[in-house]
Order: structure tokens, then sequence, then C-alpha cells
């Protein structure tokens, strides 16, 4: 094996590893949307998920089938890029949409979404926004 091999192995291992860690190490979730009249947040820490829609707190508990799932849908979502991704329309720029992002924290790291037009993310988290706006 050469050394560009061993570099590039040593480099995948340590980004699958980061990968495998959001699975298991996530410390909390919040999408949020808002604009000068209109504020929607959903918080999610271990198996709660508190949504907050102008004003009226809802909050359910999750299943530990709705944790796994939303756990195997972070491995598959780059943490360490998600502040550069490109948003699919650029609306909220002239106000004809609401400004939304996603936070993350994984081991203490937390991870701050681009900002893109509220229900239209990045397609790189779109699975991700559709998955937490089923959880009711």
């Amino acid at each position: 094996m050469n050394r560009t091999s061993v570099s590039i192995f040593i480099f995948t291992l340590f980004f699958s590893c980061k990968s495998a860690n959001a699975q298991e190490n996530l410390e909390s979730l919040i999408y949020e949307a808002r604009s000068r009249g209109y504020f929607y947040q959903v918080v999610i820490k271990n198996d709660s998920l508190q949504r907050t829609d102008n004003g009226e707190i809802s909050e359910v508990v999750l299943s530990k089938n709705q944790v796994s799932n939303l756990k195997t849908l972070l491995t598959a979502i780059n943490l360490s890029s998600i502040d550069s991704l490109k948003a699919p329309s650029e609306k909220r720029t002239y106000d004809a949409a609401i400004s939304a992002y996603f936070k993350i924290t994984v081991d203490g790291v937390l991870y701050t979404s681009s900002t893109f037009d509220h229900e239209h993310p990045p397609k790189e988290l779109d699975k991700l926004y559709q998955f937490i706006k089923t959880m009711n």
C-alpha cells in the first residue's frame, strides 16, 4: 500500500467514525424558522420533541424507533459542511419566504446549517426536514 492509499484510508476512517458518532452522541437538534411576525421552532433532545408555533407550545415523547430513525438520518449528513450547503431557492432574501436553519449539537460541537427558505432545505437536509415535519 502506498502512502497516498494509507492517507485516503485514514481520512475515510476518520469521517466515517465522525458520522457514526452523530448517531450515538446527538445532544440536540433544533429547526428554526422566523420572520418579523412569525416564529416556528422544533427542539429535539433525547426522546423529547418540543414544537413552538407562534407561541403555541406542544410536546411529544418520541418512540425508540423514531429516535433511532432520526440518528440514522443524521449519519448520512456531513455535519461539518452543513454551514455551506446551497439552498434550492432564495425567496427569503427578498422577504418572499421565511428564513430557516438547523442547529445540531453532537459531542458538545454545534453545527449550524446555512439559511434556507422555510420548508425548502438544501437537498442534503431534506430527508431530515421531512422526517421532523411528520413527527407529532
